[in-house]
């Protein structure tokens, strides 16, 4: 390029030779990259600045900080304690506090937990509220971590006048206005009881509020994964706020968003009595309406298909189950169970939907379905509130029995024997009878078949009617009745240990003898005390004749 052209596109501005290589510029575009989280990168250019200024603190400074943002803490704070020897200012300052507070986010990061974050983050505002007194716009990323420190230090007047000139610094800045909502937020808990300050209450809560619907508005229009985890913050804040302001449909909206753009933003069952203790009798439809918002929200951001929403959609067939719509409820828990199979409970409440509905036949073979599963968690889902749930299973297995599906009959019994323990040992012992006796008959109803696998079926199930009988009697070994059919098993279904049937019969005929003799016996209790005297003392005589078939 010869000398006059050069110079012609100088003045037209279209040609600066070299501007780009000065350490000041590279220093720039570094700091550019910082912020947009591209250490990496920047870190060439740091290195390129601090070669040309030779390793003068004004640039080496910037490879320290790069260092600290790509983790590598612990050497870099040592670099930093060596070149505080013989440089003093806000560049050291800067680069203390700058290393504290990254130390602090670390072990927050770990779960490390401890005094010395609280110490990392107090050390962090000392010196960085010295580097930024010395010069705040040359040092204008300090702000959101001196913001930072404060809040966690508690030093809530020092942290919201930081927070407050980093979104003024970067008003792009999403991380900011989050940190200000942060603040505001907290000053206005600090003060919403106290009556005289009750303006400055309500001004903090409203800054609050904007700040993170401001942080929401600019990282809306991404579509990157840790941009949508951002705004789900956003959202519960302000659905914190609503929630603490008592307004129903804003706390639908934002903590629908939330958990519709992060699932994991809370934890459903520590949000649902949040939102019980907010909002009294209307929670229940509240509660739904979050729901409904949360799946909304994450099917048109991450897809229908995304098996994300499986924990949204059994909450959400909880909350539709819970005001009583429950065809939709059972909809929703099905979705559940289908993206996630290890919500195995599903199948229980898509069963009390079903239940609900007067679908019985359809309500077994759900609950059926979960027994088949994970009888162990049927079971645990069944004690969550044993007294209701159990009256249902009374009802679904006197349905099975109408309608000749014994088996059902006696696995819905043995699971209500399971859930019942604990309970009167009248009531317990009771599933176990009953489960014996179905299984009992669900043996007997095989007997003259000549298949050899029916057979070995009839004998099956005979063994376990024993096993339910003899619990049933280990709850309550006087009962005359239970004493009575356990022999039963083992004289005429089994045709075993005759000594121990003789001994059952003896002490059913006592006992039943015995408790006839009381006064007070209700009508159906005698008669069952009357029905065991008589069975046994016939059955006992049948075994003493060697007779091995029950009459």
């Amino acid at each position: 390029m010869n000398m006059i052209l050069s110079l012609t596109l100088s003045v037209l501005g279209l040609f600066s030779p070299a501007v780009q290589d000065t350490p000041a510029a590279l220093v720039e575009q570094g700091r550019t990259l910082l912020s947009q989280n591209r250490a990496a990168d920047a870190l060439a250019l740091f290195e390129q600045a601090d070669a040309l200024e030779k390793h003068a603190i004004g640039a080496h400074m910037w490879v320290l900080r790069c260092q600290l943002q790509l983790g590598r803490i612990n050497d870099t704070l040592d670099e930093i304690d060596k070149l505080a020897k013989t440089e003093k200012g806000p560049e050291i300052d800067y680069l203390y506090g700058m290393g504290f507070w990254f130390t602090a986010k670390d072990r927050l990061a770990q779960n490390a937990g401890g005094a010395v974050i609280g110490m990392n983050f107090a050390d962090a505002v000392n010196f960085l509220k010295k580097a930024t007194a010395a010069d705040g716009k040359r040092y204008f990323d300090a702000w959101l971590p001196l913001a930072e420190s404060a809040w966690y230090a508690q030093d809530l007047p020092v942290a919201r006048d930081a927070a407050e000139k980093a979104t003024a610094a970067e008003p792009k800045d999403a991380p900011s206005y989050q940190m200000l909502g942060q603040i505001a937020f907290s000053q206005y808990i600090a003060l919403r009881e106290d009556e005289a300050q009750k303006d400055a209450a309500q001004a903090h809560i409203a800054a609050a509020r904007a700040a993170f619907e401001k942080a929401d508005a600019l990282l809306a229009p991404s579509a990157e994964v840790a941009d949508r985890m951002a705004r789900a913050q956003a959202q519960k804040q302000l659905g914190d706020i609503a929630s603490w302001m008592k307004d129903k449909q804003a706390v639908s909206e934002a903590y629908g968003r939330a958990l519709g753009l992060d699932p994991n933003v809370a934890k459903l069952d520590q949000l649902y009595p949040q939102i019980a203790g907010s909002f009294d009798k209307e929670y229940g439809e509240v509660f739904l309406k979050t729901m409904e918002t949360a799946e909304k929200t994450f099917v048109s951001t991450w897809g229908a298909e995304n098996a994300g929403d499986a924990t949204l959609l059994w909450w959400l067939g909880w909350a539709r189950m819970d005001q009583k719509q429950f065809d939709t409820a059972e909809t929703a828990f099905a979705g559940a169970v289908k993206k996630w199979p290890q919500y195995v409970n599903s199948w229980f409440y898509i069963g009390i939907c079903r239940y609900s509905r007067q679908d019985f036949k359809g309500a077994v073979t759900a609950i059926l379905q979960h027994d088949s599963l994970d009888r162990d968690d049927l079971v645990r889902t069944l004690q969550g509130n044993a007294r209701y749930y159990l009256a249902i299973f009374d009802k679904l297995v006197g349905t099975c029995a109408e309608s000749g599906a014994i088996e059902n009959a006696a696995r819905l019994s043995e699971v209500q024997g399971l859930a019942g323990a604990g309970l009167a040992a009248n009531e317990d012992s009771r599933y176990w009878n009953n489960a014996g006796l179905f299984w009992r008959d669900a043996g007997d109803a095989l007997r003259k078949s000549d298949k050899e696998s029916d057979q070995k079926l009839m004998r099956e199930h005979y063994e376990t009617a024993l096993v339910d009988y003899e619990k049933a009697l280990a709850l309550e070994p006087e009962h005359p009745n239970y004493l009575n059919d356990t022999a039963v098993m083992l004289h005429y279904c089994l045709d075993r240990d005759p000594e121990r049937a003789k001994e059952l019969y003896k002490k059913a005929a006592e006992r039943a003898a015995a408790l006839l003799e009381k006064k007070g016996l209700s009508t159906a209790d005698r008669e069952l005390y009357q029905v065991a005297l008589r069975d046994s003392k016939n059955n006992l005589a049948k075994l003493e004749k060697g007779i091995k078939t029950q009459g």
